[in-house]
């Protein structure tokens, strides 16, 4: 009898070396790929929490920058004498007059930053949130100096905006700012 030598398939140690093979590279591609979608998501949440930061800080700036005078609850004016001065660390008993005789104020409500307008003090406020859906605010502290009677108020705002819902966010971003009030 002739044996045939035609070799068309693989032998039995031929496939077990290539599920072998096959078997090391594939967890380590999946590994690969898990940390670049995990890095992604990390680079989201910094742009976002950046993006909401950054429109923060500009609203904060727009409102108490061209100040008439910093006031608490009782109209009573903050920073009118040169000291430094803690005021409201929610920041819910300060408000801003504008030019136009009405009152602004930004305050934290648990983790939400938010924007109220009114026109007088005790009056029914117009209120905006400023944090989104999917940040959180979890540190916002306010206070005022000024240098002498005829120096304006500066306002330093710190705050720590972070992404997620609750009070432990996965990534956060700070903020510290001086704000110069012109027209105190």
């Amino acid at each position: 009898m002739k044996r045939i030598k035609n070799k068309k398939a693989f032998s039995l140690i031929e496939v077990v070396v290539v599920m072998a093979v096959v078997a090391l590279v594939v967890p380590a591609i999946f590994s690969i790929v898990f940390a670049v979608l995990k890095q992604q998501v990390k680079l989201y949440h910094m742009t976002e929490l950046k993006r909401q930061g950054d429109t923060i800080l500009n609203i904060l700036q727009t409102h108490i920058k061209p100040a008439y005078g910093i006031y608490d609850v009782s109209s009573i004016p903050l920073c009118a004498a040169p000291n430094y001065l803690p005021l409201d660390q929610n920041g819910i008993n300060n408000f801003y007059k504008s030019d136009l005789n009405d009152y602004s104020s930004i305050y934290l409500n648990g983790t939400v930053l938010n924007f109220s307008k009114i026109a007088t003090i005790g009056g029914i406020p117009q209120i905006t949130g400023l944090t989104n859906s999917h940040t959180v605010m979890t540190k916002y502290l306010v206070s005022c100096a000024r240098a002498n009677s005829y120096a304006p108020v500066v306002v330093t705002i710190n705050y720590t905006i972070g992404y997620g819902k609750t009070l432990s966010p996965t990534e956060t971003l700070t903020y510290r700012t001086k704000i110069v009030v012109r027209n105190n």
